[in-house]
């Protein structure tokens, strides 16, 4: 199965290998960013760092993500289900259906059209669809519109390989960690000595106690140049949506002179 497809009045690209078992192993796009599907009937699995970062609170790279709700894997599900298709063209098309010779690819066939749907069988061999089309704000199925692909392959074998790790949306302790700046408390100097300054700070993990170790590197820069003089690092562990206060000693010389500035860089997993 190959083409475009609206679904709630949104447009992608499919590329998928679907079977009977309502099985899938392909690709979709949307927006330039593509999705990688893996559906063994019961649940997807998507692999798509670009579009994933449009919908969750934190980055999942390239790893795997399990996640139901996702328009994409609404989409994969409802791609799967030929009898929804199936039945929702045939409404579609009505009553007003005309046949004439046409051909797809180079083969032979008859073309099958009313004002709203056009489907393309051989004229010889099984009678299996090789070309769909629908016309705009028509339903191709529970929430598909503008159906305009492309089947083939119907002997091949569907091969659906199921990642061994992912991120499941519905657990959070799948998800890496992702800390952000919470401000609270705000970045704060204590303790400071001639041999340096306590940096304190609070941090909001937007994502979960999955694979991966997040920290903080606490540092000060001289104000002329923006060298860093002196830094620590104070690692980072909360619940998911949990907020945690990291601080230590960045140690250096505050007898040299000059202006110096704390700040702080975080560190979350990249990959």
């Amino acid at each position: 199965m190959k083409g475009t497809v609206t679904y709630s009045n949104v447009t992608y690209d499919i590329d998928l290998a679907v079977d009977s078992r309502r099985r899938a192993s392909g690709t979709i796009t949307q927006a330039g960013n593509p999705v990688r599907i893996e559906d063994d009937g019961s649940a997807v699995y998507m692999q798509g760092k670009d579009y994933f970062g449009k919908l969750l609170k934190f980055p999942v790279f390239d790893r795997w993500v399990k996640y139901p709700a996702a328009p994409v894997a609404n989409l994969a599900l409802q791609l799967t289900d030929r009898a929804s298709i199936a039945k929702a063209l045939e409404v579609a098309a009505g009553k007003g259906v005309k046949s004439q010779a046409s051909s797809v690819s180079g083969v032979r066939t008859t073309a099958f059209t009313s004002s709203t749907v056009t489907v393309q069988i051989p004229r010889s061999g099984a009678a299996q669809p090789l070309q769909i089309s629908t016309a705009a704000g028509h339903q191709a199925g529970p929430d598909l519109s503008q159906l305009a692909v492309d089947l083939t392959d119907y002997r091949i074998p569907v091969d659906v390989t199921l990642p061994a790790k992912f991120i499941d949306s519905a657990d959070t302790s799948t998800w890496p960690p992702y800390f952000v700046y919470s401000a609270n408390p705000a970045l704060a100097y204590s303790n400071c000595d001639n041999s340096g300054c306590t940096l304190t700070a609070g941090f909001t993990n937007n994502g979960g106690r999955g694979e991966g170790t997040a920290s903080v590197h606490f540092l000060f820069k001289a104000d002329d140049s923006g060298k860093e003089v002196g830094g620590c690092d104070a690692p980072l562990a909360a619940d998911s949506g949990a907020s945690v206060t990291a601080s230590c000693k960045v140690v250096y010389d505050r007898t040299q002179g000059g202006k110096f500035s704390g700040t702080f860089v975080i560190h979350n997993p990249t990959a």
